[in-house]
């Protein structure tokens, strides 16, 4: 019997050991997917100016970022390996309403590369703050 259309099968080795496989019935490689890498700021967590550190394991595109703020409010910038990404970076972030904007270009990395979220600009204690890097993986 054969799964259901976007189930996969896992096959465990003898010592636990997962093997992928490439037909019908197995599990697939997950080339394409999408993943949110997020940093949070909880109530009572001050946001200060600082560097937030990601290391992609795989290569893929950032294709947007979503952002919220509960007080006070901040800048942030995307960056891969100390560039800016394009249309995400000097973004005001000073609402507790999640905004989401699209990253337009030089958006791609590769495995290893450093990706980080730039904060600067702080004001007024901002505090209850999600950032979150929506990226999808291409190898």
């Amino acid at each position: 019997m054969q799964p259901e259309h976007g189930v996969a099968t896992i096959t465990l080795g003898a010592s636990g050991t997962v093997f992928q496989g490439t037909g019908a019935g197995t599990c697939p490689s997950f080339i394409a997917a999408t993943s949110t890498w997020p940093a949070n700021w909880p109530t009572g967590t001050t946001v200060s100016n600082s560097t937030v550190y990601l290391y992609a394991p795989w290569a893929g595109t950032i294709n947007s970022v979503d952002y919220r703020v509960g007080t006070g409010s901040f800048t942030l910038a995307l960056q891969i390996a100390g560039s800016n990404v394009t249309s995400c970076n000097a973004l005001t972030v000073n609402s507790a309403t999640k905004t989401n904007t699209a990253c337009t270009a030089a958006n791609t990395f590769t495995a290893g590369q450093l990706i980080t979220i730039v904060i600067t600009g702080v004001a007024s204690s901002p505090s209850d703050a999600y950032v979150g890097v929506n990226m999808t993986r291409t190898s």
